[in-house]
Parts: structure tokens; C-alpha cells; sequence
């Protein structure tokens, strides 16, 4: 026997509308990454909140200083926002700083969080 269906476009529940935007709060590591995972899953309805007028967190706009070096256990480390925009070849977000130190002060690391916002928005 067949059934036919009227009137349903698709059995997938279509995605949830808000009402209002997400939140994120905060322009620093964290909240960059959050809003790139949105972006690359197709959520584009949220805003970043940040007490500052640019990018970078507090930590790094405030309290490190000129000589403060993003260090690790790692034989050298960078901001790495995920595979997407951090592999060999790619160019999103600036790309993996290949030819920057190997831990960079931070002028450098903001300097970084600013390409990215840049691209993005």
C-alpha cells in the first residue's frame, strides 16, 4: 500500500528560529572561537559583547604588557581557532603563522585575534 503525505515539506525539524541573537560575552580567545563554530555551522544570528572597543580580551589587552609571551609546554605555540583555520595552506584567519615566533608577545597575539575579526565581521 502507498501513503501519501499533504502539506509537510520535509520529517526533519526545521531549525529553531530565536527571537533574539546568542550572546557572546567577551572579544578575547574564547569568545572569537565560539562565534567561529557559529559561522561555520551556519548560525550567523549572535553578538559579542565586549567591554572594550576592539578585540583581545582583557587579558591580553590589558593585563599582559610588551615583554608577556603566549607560553606553553609545547615546543612553540600560536592561537589556534581549530583545524579549519589553523592547517598548512589555508588562509582563513591569517592562516597558521608559520614565520611569526615561536612564542609570540602581545602585540602579536591581538594582532592575530584582529585578522580574524577582520575576515569575519
Amino acid at each position: 500500500k502507498r501513503m501519501s503525505v499533504h502539506g509537510i515539506k520535509s520529517f526533519k525539524p526545521p531549525r529553531h528560529q530565536y527571537p533574539h541573537p546568542y550572546a557572546i560575552i567577551g572579544a578575547g580567545y574564547n569568545g572569537i572561537k565560539t562565534a567561529l563554530y557559529l559561522l561555520r555551522d551556519g548560525q550567523n544570528d549572535f553578538t559579542i559583547f565586549d567591554r572594550y572597543d576592539k578585540v583581545g580580551g582583557h587579558a591580553w589587552l590589558e593585563s599582559a604588557n610588551k615583554t608577556t609571551r603566549l607560553q606553553t609546554e609545547f615546543a612553540t605555540y600560536h592561537v589556534w581557532f581549530g583545524q579549519e583555520w589553523s592547517s598548512l595552506g589555508c588562509t582563513k584567519c591569517g592562516g597558521p603563522p608559520v614565520d611569526w615566533e615561536p612564542w609570540p608577545c602581545r602585540d602579536r597575539v591581538v594582532e592575530h585575534f584582529e585578522l580574524c575579526a577582520r575576515e569575519y565581521g
